[in-house]
């Protein structure tokens, strides 16, 4: 600081700028590449979840609308994919709640949704069969392990449980739904 003859202090040096927000242009193209890189993944334990093309994609897109207005309480974009799939989580249950239970569609083509857990079309639709018969308490965090392939520790902070039950209800989903498939599909591995 320099003492002026004024009786004022003016700093010796020019004072650095408070950083810029990005503009709404850039806010929307960020946005744009967030949608475009994490709709594959909420779109298959979307559906998953819940066994019918259309839901799946009305919840992500609900997850989206919601991401963008809540965008702001975002503080760390690192954080990103376990935001997305808490928004994702919070709509399917308040879906749930809204129409009771969600019935899956018959016939659905699972071709082009194929993942590592299903080898072939049947293979595909057995083990949507046996996702839609798990609860929910079951059936997402074993999604998210294993399709998504979350650590434990990740899938238990997005869900808000402790590691403990995430661990249990994993464990008690993959002995559920190999008792149902028997050989034919390995979930311990999730492949």
């Amino acid at each position: 600081m320099v003492h002026q003859p004024s009786g004022y202090f003016v700093p010796s040096t020019p004072t650095a700028q408070p950083p810029q927000m990005p503009s709404s242009t850039d806010r929307r193209r960020q946005f744009e590449q967030c949608v475009d890189e994490h709709s594959p993944a909420l779109y298959r334990v979307a559906w998953r979840m819940t066994g019918c093309e259309s839901t799946a994609s009305d919840l992500v897109q609900e997850t989206f609308l919601q991401a963008w207005r809540g965008l702001e309480s975002l503080r760390d974009a690192g954080r990103m994919r376990s935001w997305l799939f808490g928004i994702l989580h919070n709509q399917y249950l308040k879906s749930v709640r809204s129409v009771r239970r969600m019935k899956p569609m018959d016939g659905v083509d699972l071709h082009h949704l194929a993942t590592p857990m299903s080898e072939t079309d049947a293979d595909g639709e057995l083990l949507q069969q046996a996702l839609n018969r798990l609860d929910d308490d079951h059936r997402l965090p074993l999604l998210l392990h294993l399709m998504e392939e979350l650590p434990v520790a990740k899938v238990a902070r997005l869900l808000e449980l402790p590691e403990g039950t995430v661990a249990s209800r994993i464990s008690r989903a993959r002995k559920k739904l190999q008792a149902q498939l028997g050989p034919r599909l390995n979930v311990e591995s999730g492949r």
